[in-house]
């Protein structure tokens, strides 16, 4: 009899295997509980171990500032009205094109244009072709308004150059009416010329530089500045 009892208990490395499996079958149903229970502070934590990367939208209306011999003159740029002629504009500014240039004409009550020579009244080349022209974007050439330069004959034409509204030049400078049968790229000279920003901090500098005393060789430099007015930099600064 004592050798059938023993004979029918389970041998001892079964029983051992047995006790593990079940504390085993337990330890995972707690963790699972806990893991479900905990779900949503779980996934912040690993979250934070992989931040977020925050992609920037571009500014639609930046800034930059014109740090010329007679002062400064800040300007918001439109990006949502000229979306071509800013990006083109900023890029010139980043690479420091404008550095040491001069307002080459200045004409009184009228325009002030700059962004293409140097103090030497060299013409600076030029690193990319020009732009679309976006002059019917609605913005006007009104006093204040910085616009692009073009050829009068040329429609997309605009590189460098620009130039600021010292009155409202909108009757000949904004895009005009076509007659009937017309098209516009049939008369370059109707297409206007593209505002692409405004003057919000120096327009007197503005003034100040439209006084100066300028050349009347009838050549083509025939109203510049005889004391010169140099763009010592452009930069962007922070929106006000």
């Amino acid at each position: 009899m004592a050798n059938d009892k023993e004979g029918s208990r389970p041998p001892p490395g079964r029983r051992w295997f047995q006790f593990p499996l079940a504390t085993l079958l337990l330890l995972i149903l707690w963790v699972a509980t806990l893991v479900a229970w905990q779900r949503e502070r779980l996934l912040g934590w690993a979250k934070s171990l992989w931040p977020k990367t925050v992609v920037e939208q571009p500014d639609p209306f930046p800034c930059v500032v014109f740090h010329t011999s007679m002062g400064d003159i800040m300007v918001r740029l439109n990006a949502e009205k000229a979306p071509v002629t800013v990006e083109n504009f900023l890029r010139y500014v980043d690479e420091g094109f404008y550095n040491d240039t001069i307002f080459h004409e200045v004409r009184r009550g009228d325009v002030i244009i700059g962004g293409g020579f140097r103090a030497d009244l060299q013409e600076k080349p030029t690193p990319r072709g020009p732009i679309r022209n976006e002059a019917g974007n609605g913005l006007k050439n009104v006093r204040g308004a910085i616009a692009m330069v073009r050829r009068p004959d040329v429609i997309d034409s605009s590189t460098s150059q620009f130039f600021f509204d010292l009155a409202d030049n909108s009757d000949y400078l904004d895009p005009l009416p076509l007659q009937p049968g017309e098209q516009r790229e049939q008369f370059p000279e109707k297409y206007g010329y593209c505002v692409f920003g405004e003057v919000i901090e120096g327009m007197d500098v503005l003034e100040e530089i439209s006084i100066r005393e300028v050349s009347d060789s009838g050549s083509q430099f025939a109203f510049l500045p005889k004391r010169l007015v140099v763009i010592k930099s452009v930069e962007r600064v922070r929106r006000k």
